[in-house]
């Protein structure tokens, strides 16, 4: 019973450190926040920042010196399922202005940001800022 009261308490306390970060007013039960368990869980925060910084710093930096949101536009381009068409339309782009910027965030990062390896991590990061946590 202890056991289970301490399980418990600790997915309560993981979804109330989640509420209004991981979904738009929908609410969701432990078992259906995925990833979120494993970040939620984790209570070294510096270990965030540093993968953050590690994966989207530079993007980060030239979006706070520059006053692009291309942090934004990666996010969407996830959320998005990587679909220019489909991010386009969400953003209310032109498709060549959103190929353009994309291009820019690949320069910025130097990276494909559609590689498995990179989008894992670009994703990780993205959600770890959702959280507040990065």
């Amino acid at each position: 019973m202890a056991v289970e009261l301490n399980r418990l308490y600790k997915e309560i306390y993981a979804d109330y450190g989640l509420i209004g970060t991981v979904t738009a007013g929908r609410i969701l039960c432990y078992e259906e926040i995925g990833v979120y368990q494993i970040l939620a869980d984790r209570k070294d925060e510096q270990i965030y920042q540093a993968f953050v910084e590690k994966t989207l710093g530079k993007l980060i930096e030239y979006d706070r010196k520059n006053g692009t949101d291309y942090l934004k536009l990666l996010d969407a381009f996830f959320q998005c399922e990587c679909n220019l068409t489909r991010t386009a339309e969400h953003l209310f782009f032109h498709k060549n202005t959103l190929k353009y910027k994309m291009n820019a965030v690949r320069e910025i990062l130097k990276c494909d940001i559609t590689a498995n390896e990179n989008r894992l991590n670009i994703m990780l990061s993205l959600a770890i800022l959702r959280m507040g946590k990065g």
